[in-house]
């Protein structure tokens, strides 16, 4: 195979920008189906803008859409009270906290339910302290609580309407509440063992998917609770569900085994992980791949049509509940260990290229991709980290792809009318040459056919509507079958 050239480098000049979808409504989530994939653009460094004590804080912290506010459970301090707490998400300063007990949950360190953020205002989550779901305001103020029969670890699942809250409890009955506080239904699952597995809409809200301790994948109504059906896994369950849109469930158990379900509860494929697999998956249908942690310190992408093992990535130590969390536009995956490791994984076609990895204390929850160039993550029993940066990647060569990425210049940058962006081809390819704004909305396509050789390809500062952008951050995403990679642009008056 020949080396592929690819010359395209931006700088970056924050100018207007502007931030709008609600991404990160819950625990590793970017929507219903808890696929852990963001459209957003994500940091490419290790540098930590800020940080904040956070004592015995077992949960994934959650952002709410407008990038402003950060939730998550934890101690004031090794004694006590616990809290729900709202952290500013420019610079971990804390807004309020709403106190849920004096002491510490009895017997609920092992694990914490993550929040989920309604419309940006309601806040629900489980509480091991009293067993309760608990609905608070973006304000701070209580607004009621539902007692179940068992702690609540898992991180709730709410309708896109906001009508219905789904929570599992370790009395073994999957919750449907209204949001005025009224039970819907109950269903069980089982009476024995701990409950870990977060509850997972399908795309038409029609049913409702958790794994169990009883090696069980559920299906549920979400009308009535009813069981549309289950699958027999070969151990327990504590992974939460990732669905695609066809409906398709992804999900590992505690022998270490990748399963994809069809909608109906057939057996599409299974996969050997080799370690434990309590990690959620990650799901990104745009490129047809999977990622999972398992405890045999690796981080897996799958191929989720066959199932197909693409490339394993070794980490210091086991991911244990850590799951992976995508930035789509700049195809980063970023997931923590047992080790106290953060590690951002550059993806490739059939490798993972580690860009950087920081080492903290204790060991690191799911992270969360934010709307300025960010990612949170906790780190268990101390505090809350947020990483924000962008650096202009240095060359990378990985042998295995066999082609290599250099630094070049498109010229101008900034600009106001054009600019082009060069490359170098060493035979006749079809090239994905994309801008997005960034919230990670498409504006422009220039991809085409493109002779072996040099190019420079222009830009002029249009949309493909012909229409002139707005002043601010672009990101120019460049791909090929074998390669990818994005770079942010400034636009300027």
């Amino acid at each position: 195979m020949k080396k592929l050239f690819l010359l395209v480098s931006f700088s970056v000049l924050l100018i207007g920008q502007t931030i709008f979808a609600s991404v990160w409504p819950s625990y590793h989530n970017t929507d219903i189906q808890r696929t852990g994939f963001s459209p957003r653009f994500g940091p490419n460094c290790c540098d930590t803008a800020c940080e904040l004590d956070i004592e015995y804080s077992y949960a994934s912290p959650v952002i709410d859409g407008a990038n402003r506010k950060v939730y998550m459970q934890g101690a004031v301090s090794g004694t006590g009270p616990w809290n729900l707490w709202c952290v500013n998400a420019n610079d971990c300063s804390v807004r309020w906290t709403y106190q849920l007990g004096t002491g510490l949950p009895t017997g609920g360190l092992s694990m914490h339910s993550s929040c989920a953020i309604f419309n940006d205002n309601l806040i629900y989550f489980g509480n091991a302290t009293d067993n309760a779901l608990y609905c608070i305001d973006s304000a701070g103020a209580y607004k009621w609580k539902y007692t179940t029969g068992g702690r609540i670890r898992p991180s709730p699942a709410v309708s896109s309407d906001g009508s219905v809250i789904y929570t599992m409890s370790d009395d073994g009955y999957l919750y449907a509440i209204n949001s005025d506080s009224t039970l819907k239904w109950k269903t069980l699952t089982t009476t024995t063992g701990a409950k870990y597995s977060s509850p997972t809409l399908s795309p038409d809200e029609g049913t409702i998917f958790v794994g169990c301790s009883n090696n069980k994948l559920y299906a549920f109504k979400t009308s009535d609770g009813s069981v549309r059906w289950s699958y027999v896994t070969s151990d327990e369950v504590r992974s939460t569900p990732a669905v695609g849109s066809d409906t398709t469930i992804y999900i590992g158990n505690y022998s270490g085994r990748l399963y994809a379900i069809n909608p109906g509860g057939t057996l599409k494929w299974s996969l050997a992980l080799g370690g434990t697999a309590n990690s959620s998956p990650a799901l990104d249908e745009s490129r047809g791949m999977l990622y999972i942690g398992s405890n045999n310190n690796r981080l897996n992408a799958v191929n989720i049509s066959d199932g197909v093992l693409k490339w394993t990535k070794a980490l210091s130590g086991n991911p244990g509940y850590s799951s992976p969390a995508i930035a789509y536009v700049n195809n980063l995956i970023y997931i923590g260990d047992q080790a106290n490791t953060i590690y951002i994984i550059a993806n490739y076609v059939d490798s993972g290229h580690i860009i950087c990895k920081n080492t903290y204390n204790w060991q690191i929850t799911s992270p969360a991709i934010g709307a300025d160039t960010s990612i949170w993550f906790n780190e268990y029993s101390r505090r809350l980290h947020k990483i924000e940066c962008f650096t202009t990647p240095t060359s990378i060569e990985e042998n295995k792809l066999d082609f290599k990425i250099n630094s070049g210049k498109n010229s101008p940058n900034p600009f106001s009318n054009e600019t082009r962006i060069s490359l170098t081809l060493p035979e006749k390819s079809f090239v994905n040459l994309d801008i997005y704004d960034i919230t990670g909305k498409l504006v422009k396509s220039l991809s085409g056919n493109y002779a072996e050789g040099q190019h420079s390809i222009k830009w002029d500062a249009k949309d493909n509507n012909g229409n002139k952008i707005k002043t601010g951050i672009y990101l120019c995403r460049l791909k090929t079958n074998a390669y990818s990679i994005t770079r942010k642009i400034t636009v300027i008056e």
